[in-house]
């Protein structure tokens, strides 16, 4: 299996393709030309203000974070504190999230300041071409801003956001052409603590997170093609992983047995 395209192996695999649709999933790094922080900005951002709110007689210099030698001196400190994980380890995102932030709606806040008034960069703006085109049929994020959305407006196409919060919209509307589902996938705050995450993983071995639809109701007098589904109703069953969990932690129910 291909996993890289060079660029000339792309757009030939795009041209002979031109009458399929895709899925569009973007990443870590996709907004950074919309002025948006990096995910490795916004961890050195949260070391520099903890390291400051501890060590009130700091220079301004040390404000400018991504400075080497800025960073040499808050990452010795942290590490002379005995509590903060290792530089470059995959634990570092949510801890210092959690650490400089620990409550929901401050956290909330940081991202929002950061996002707030950015503009769309050219790959955004080619997001609204694509669904026109009918090429495009969805958008998967891990991005906490809405350039996609941004991108959209007035450009003949109406994003429809879904979040784990809303995934309802996935099942209960039929997309037209003039739609565009943006999926936000959002990452470790909506799974919620880390620390407990982390727990749950030694404990159970289970390495994986999971939104779970227990039971799916499909609306009476669905339109073709579904009207074969209407009034239909789907089970799906607990992952046994995730059932041994809940009997270990005495949160056992009804329906997570069936």
């Amino acid at each position: 299996m291909i996993n890289k395209l060079q660029f000339d192996e792309f757009q030939r695999a795009i041209g002979i393709s031109k009458n399929d649709t895709f899925s569009l999933l973007l990443g870590a790094g996709c907004s950074i030309n919309s002025d948006i922080p990096s995910a490795e900005d916004c961890i050195w951002e949260w070391k520099r203000d903890i390291y400051k709110t501890n060590n009130s007689s700091s220079f301004g210099w040390i404000d400018n974070y991504k400075n080497p030698k800025t960073q040499e001196i808050i990452q010795n400190w942290l590490n002379n504190q005995g509590i903060y994980p290792e530089r470059g380890c995959k634990e570092e995102y949510s801890f210092y999230a959690y650490k400089c932030y620990p409550i929901d709606e401050h956290r909330r806040q940081y991202f929002q300041k950061i996002c707030s008034g950015k503009k769309p960069s050219i790959g955004y703006k080619l997001i609204p071409l694509l669904a026109r085109k009918g090429m495009l049929d969805s958008v998967w994020t891990t991005n906490l801003d809405d350039l996609v959305v941004t991108a959209c407006i007035g450009n003949g196409i109406q994003a429809i956001e879904i979040t784990l919060d809303s995934v309802q919209r996935l099942n209960n509307r039929p997309q037209n052409r003039h739609e565009l589902p943006v999926i936000k996938l959002h990452g470790d705050f909506k799974y919620g603590d880390p620390k407990l995450n982390e727990q749950i993983q030694k404990k159970y071995k289970v390495r994986s997170q999971l939104l779970h639809s227990w039971k799916l109701v499909m609306p009476e007098k669905l339109a073709q093609p579904l009207d074969y589904l209407s009034g239909k109703e789907f089970i799906a069953p607990l992952p046994a992983a995730f059932k041994k969990v809940l009997k270990g932690e005495g949160l056992e129910t009804a329906e997570s047995n069936s």
